[in-house]
């Protein structure tokens, strides 16, 4: 994660604090808490406790992080921010309350300690704001109807080599330019908006149209994926338990023919049900054959660790005065919408034991154009 993608990650979550009025009402709740451990029985502090459970747990549920995407909802699991937002907050409390419910004095020490944490958390959030704000650093966030599509790489899988990151970034363009002149009917390089290195991730700009067909492509061939995560766990076992290559071979056959089979099913519902902008029959075809390729490597690098997210800025709609959306907008309305629909999808899979599929070759499609044709 880059510095200005930190720096917005932490105003958005000092913002969330206090839109929902946590702090204030989870110390009420802490304060009610110890009552009612103290005096079980008396009606009045069981009705303020009831009350002001329910005042948090609703401010909670309309939290803007409960619809964050699954790559930012991961950057803040890996900061330690995301259990004291939103949802995740609200389970913490609830579980701790339904569990609980007899030793008061139990519960009552353990939203002690949240409050503590999230009064900590908020003061170490504002600090490190002012900090950043005094050294001019940016914030990193797409502007109103921007889109977003980002790829975070395990370094595990490219062993820290410049040769495989160049590598995998060529595959990764393949793909991405694979969606954009499907959805756009053009091909023209993709633009990077930034790099982060601890896990390397690469945020780059692409149109709402290829963004969406992205998004929705990605969703489907994880569904896919998500099938198949027991048969992986039964191998990683079957592995681990002494089954020699010759004895595996059926269960990676197996796999393999199901994620086959998936992918075309996949790209056929893709060609149907999304607007594709390429009218030439022959392209047509050409571009369908590199589709299947392509989801065929983003499902073998989901095997891997890899990580797929699209987010989109502010949501402008315009519309007129019968409430229909006007001209260009309401195509990248729809672009929008389905961004939005695709992304809790997106989640991020956590996976166990060895990776399943093969990559496709990395061998340059024979239907990539070189940047000057595809101008």
């Amino acid at each position: 994660m880059n510095v200005e993608r930190l720096h917005s990650l932490l105003l958005n979550a000092i913002g969330e604090i206090e839109d929902c009025n946590t702090l204030e009402l989870i110390v009420g709740l802490r304060d009610r808490t110890q009552q009612l451990a103290s005096n079980p029985q008396h009606p009045d502090i069981q009705r303020d406790f009831s009350d002001m459970r329910s005042r948090l747990m609703e401010a909670l549920d309309i939290a803007a992080s409960n619809s964050l995407s699954p790559g930012t909802v991961r950057d803040l699991e890996n900061l330690n921010i995301m259990k004291y937002l939103g949802n995740s907050l609200a389970d913490r409390i609830d579980t701790i309350l339904t569990q609980n419910e007899i030793t008061l004095a139990v519960a009552s020490d353990q939203i002690t300690q949240i409050t503590t944490d999230l009064q900590d958390l908020y003061n170490y959030l504002k600090t490190v704001v002012v900090a950043f704000e005094t050294l001019n650093i940016d914030k990193d966030e797409p502007a109103p109807g921007e889109v977003e599509a980002s790829v975070m790489l395990p370094r595990s899988s490219i062993n820290n080599s410049l040769r495989s990151l160049g590598a995998e970034f060529r595959e990764l363009e393949q793909i991405f330019a694979d969606v954009t002149e499907l959805a756009t009917g053009s091909r023209p390089s993709t633009s990077v908006r930034s790099i982060a290195s601890s896990d390397f991730s690469v945020y780059l700009e692409l149109a709402p149209e290829a963004a969406a067909f992205l998004a929705v492509a990605v969703e489907r061939v994880i569904a896919l994926y998500r099938n198949l995560l027991e048969i992986r766990r039964i191998r990683s076992e079957a592995s681990a338990a002494g089954l020699s290559d010759d004895q595996l071979r059926g269960i990676d056959k197996h796999i393999a023919e199901r994620m086959d089979q998936g992918v075309d099913e996949t790209v056929d519902e893709l060609f149907v049900e999304m607007e594709i902008a390429v009218s030439d029959d022959s392209r047509r075809n050409e571009l369908k054959v590199s589709l299947r390729r392509s989801l065929s490597g983003v499902a073998a690098r989901i095997d891997r660790g890899y990580q797929f997210d699209v987010r989109v800025g502010e949501i402008l709609e315009d519309v007129d005065k019968d409430g229909s959306e006007v001209g260009e907008r309401s195509s990248l309305a729809s672009s929008w919408r389905l961004i939005e629909n695709s992304r809790e999808g997106l989640t991020f899979l956590r996976l166990e034991g060895d990776p399943i599929l093969q990559l496709p070759s990395a061998e340059p499609s024979e239907i990539a154009r070189d940047e000057e044709q595809s101008r």
